[in-house]
C-alpha cells in the first residue's frame, strides 16, 4: 500500500523510533508498547491481569472463556483492554467517528492513534482463532516532527509524513468501513476537549 508522503523526503526511517514486532496475537500489546515507545509499558501478563479484571466471573470458573481475548490465552485482545491499558497510563481512547473529517481533530493536542482492521496477510493459524474474528491493532505516533505507521506485522516502521499526509492517510483508511480508528488523549485534552477544533468541542 502506497501511503501520502508530503513535499519532503522522510524515506529514511528515524533511528531512534521503536517498533515492537508481531508474535503471537499479540498485535494489541505491540500496539500500546509501540504508541508509548516503550519495550516495557506493557507485557502480555498486564494485558491478561486486565481481562481478567473486565471478567472476573470467568476468571473464577472452570472451562469458562474470557471475552476479552483469545480463548487459548494466546492474545488477540479486545478494544476494552486496550482502553484500560491506556488509563493506566493517564491516557484516554476515542473511537473517532468515521461520519466526521479529520479536520475537527487539533492534532497537536492529540498524543497517537490506534487503528483498528481487519488481519490482512498475517500468517496465524486458525486454530488459534477459534471462531473468534480477529482483527490487527496498529499504532500511529508524531515522532521527532513526522508521523509513523507502526504495525508489528511490518519489518520497519512506515514513515507517513507531517500533519497533511496523516490527514490523508487516516481519511484513506477510513473509506474501508471495516477501519476504525482510536484517538488517544491525555486525560486533561478530553476534560477540556483540547482535542477538537473549538467548534465542535461546543
Amino acid at each position: 500500500m502506497e501511503y501520502p508522503i508530503d513535499e519532503r523526503d522522510f524515506s529514511v526511517s528515524h533511528p531512534t523510533v521503536y517498533l515492537e514486532k508481531q508474535k503471537w496475537l499479540l498485535c494489541a500489546l505491540h500496539a500500546l508498547n509501540n504508541l508509548l515507545q516503550d519495550s516495557e509499558a506493557f507485557s502480555k501478563s498486564d494485558l491478561d491481569s486486565i481481562c481478567e479484571s473486565l471478567s472476573p466471573r470467568s476468571t473464577r470458573q472452570s472451562f469458562s472463556v474470557n471475552p476479552h481475548r483469545n480463548s487459548l490465552g494466546f492474545g488477540n485482545y479486545d478494544v476494552n483492554v486496550l482502553m484500560c491499558a491506556l488509563q493506566q497510563k493517564k491516557l484516554t481512547a476515542i473511537w473517532f467517528d468515521r461520519r466526521k473529517s479529520v479536520e475537527i481533530l487539533q492534532f497537536e493536542n492529540i498524543y497517537g492513534f490506534i487503528l483498528n482492521r481487519p488481519v490482512r496477510g498475517l500468517r496465524l493459524s486458525k486454530l488459534l482463532m477459534l471462531g473468534r474474528k480477529s482483527l490487527h491493532w496498529t499504532a500511529l505516533r508524531k515522532l521527532n516532527g513526522i508521523y509513523y505507521h507502526l504495525d508489528s506485522g511490518m519489518p520497519d516502521p512506515i514513515v507517513i509524513g507531517k500533519e497533511d499526509a496523516v490527514k490523508s492517510f487516516i481519511q484513506r483508511e477510513l473509506e474501508d468501513n471495516d477501519h476504525h480508528l482510536l484517538v488517544v488523549i491525555s486525560n486533561e485534552a478530553h476534560t477540556s476537549s483540547s482535542w477538537l477544533r473549538n467548534e465542535e468541542s461546543t
